[in-house]
């Protein structure tokens, strides 16, 4: 009876010409404005987004709704494959379709995944998918969550862009590539297709699909912000991607009282970040000013010449960031999850990158990457299974994280030049509850103003 009810109602919609889709999904029902139709049961929305919830027994399923969009056209697409995409786990995008079955549909599709874990544009006749766009490797390189926007716009002439958003907001657009194609100049269906693994079911999500006409960018790029992360190093944020190679000059930076700087880099993951490093150091204390020219976006639009932001380098002191909380034995499980934690805050007035910092647990150190960690805020370093689990959005994840000890031990923080920051040495006594003390309990710091009370400054959370 569902395959009858499937087919009839694409029999249906196939006669109806669509060309816009706008869907967010935050009705909860994919079975209207717009209509999606395909392998109904095996999708579902949950909190305002599609995802995925298939027969653990089949290996692929799609849906797809109408869409005769394709020349001058732009999609715009979120997508999270929670898992680590492979040959057998990836997601087919098709952009256009002629047809409502996509095993068999010709037409442009953008893959992400598989086994190169990459965002790329295919065509296929049906039968045999042909690469024309080939991605950046390694962008989706998550096993627990791969958030991505993607956006793909095809010119009259029939120039196809492929650009993606590693952090999934949508406004950190990076090019993967560009070809011009027009094998295929009609379409009927803008559709989801996905192959899985039985334990990967119900781990692909989906949202704000959003298909129209190429919205044209006439706005420059500005600066956000300056960040000094050393006396050598500082990151420079605009407010959208910018391109590499007006990025990466270094005549296009010149900082007061120092010049220009002896490197720029664009930043591989975010591409609205450009990490400077300069041969003189910078004054602990001293405010500087940062003039900044040529700078162009990915369409193009250049930065106001002369454009300046300030910004004063502050070295880290003693206890401007704290070990606020951790876990340390975390079974029996009561009210989190069954990992091992740390909590840091940092209680001072300017925002510190982490990037560097170490943190030593009984002198096994780990060094972290990059996080801003703001004024008066926390953040949550452990494993990705940690933070997944925890469900946390201010986390740092560790690709090894050091193991604490149930009952004693000792925690280090340092910064990025070998500055002890903050140091505890713990014992099981600090829960002041004999029952807490078997498991299941974090310690928490009572008082951050005082951060030298040890025992009598720490709890059970």
């Amino acid at each position: 009876m569902n395959k009858i009810i499937k087919y009839s109602l694409l029999i249906v919609l196939s006669n109806i010409a669509f060309s816009q889709v706008n869907d967010n999904f935050n009705d909860g029902d994919y079975t209207s404005n717009p209509t999606w139709v395909g392998d109904a049961t095996d999708w579902e929305v949950l909190a305002g987004v599609l995802k995925t919830n298939a027969n653990p027994a089949n290996t692929s399923t799609y849906l797809l709704t109408p869409s005769t969009s394709i020349a001058n056209t732009q999609w715009e697409f979120f997508a999270n494959p929670k898992l680590g995409t492979s040959s057998n786990n990836y997601v087919d995008v098709y952009l256009t379709a002629n047809s409502m079955n996509l095993n068999t549909a010709s037409g442009y599709f953008v893959r992400l995944g598989g086994t190169a874990d990459a965002i790329s544009l295919y065509k296929t006749d049906g039968i045999t998918p042909t690469l024309i766009i080939n991605g950046r490797a390694g962008f989706l390189p998550s096993s627990s969550s791969n958030p991505k926007k993607v956006k793909v716009t095809h010119t009259p002439s029939g120039t196809w862009n492929l650009l993606a958003d590693s952090l999934g907001t949508g406004l950190n657009y990076s090019i993967m590539g560009f070809i011009n194609d027009n094998t295929y100049n009609t379409s009927s269906y803008f559709g989801f297709k996905i192959g899985y693994s039985s334990s990967n079911a119900a781990k692909f999500y989906f949202d704000d699909v959003v298909i129209g006409p190429i919205i044209i960018d006439n706005t420059p790029p500005t600066i956000l912000s300056v960040l000094a992360l050393n006396n050598n190093n500082i990151d420079v944020q605009f407010s959208e991607s910018i391109t590499t190679s007006t990025a990466n000059n270094i005549s296009n930076y010149v900082l007061s009282d120092i010049g220009s700087p002896i490197s720029a880099i664009l930043d591989a993951i975010n591409p609205s970040i450009v990490h400077l490093s300069f041969a003189s150091p910078l004054v602990n204390n001293i405010n500087y000013t940062i003039t900044i020219n040529n700078i162009k976006d990915v369409n193009t639009n250049t930065i106001t010449a002369n454009s300046t932001a300030q910004f004063t380098y502050t070295e880290a002191t003693g206890f401007s960031v704290l070990i606020n909380e951790f876990m340390a034995d975390p079974n029996p499980v009561v009210s989190t999850p069954d990992f091992e934690y740390i909590e840091l805050y940092n209680r001072s007035n300017t925002a510190i990158n982490l990037n560097n910092w170490n943190i030593s647990v009984n002198d096994n150190a780990k060094t972290l990457t990059s996080y801003i960690l703001n004024p008066n805020s926390y953040v949550v370093l452990g494993s990705a299974d940690a933070v997944a689990a925890l469900g946390v959005s201010n986390a740092l994840v560790m690709s090894s994280f050091p193991s604490l000890a149930n009952t004693e031990g000792n925690i280090s923080l340092f910064d990025n030049n070998g500055k002890l920051i903050h140091v505890i040495n713990y014992n099981d006594d600090w829960y002041k509850n004999a029952s807490k003390k078997n498991g299941g309990w974090s310690l928490e710091l009572i008082d951050p103003l005082n951060p030298c009370g040890e025992s009598n400054n720490w709890t059970a959370s």
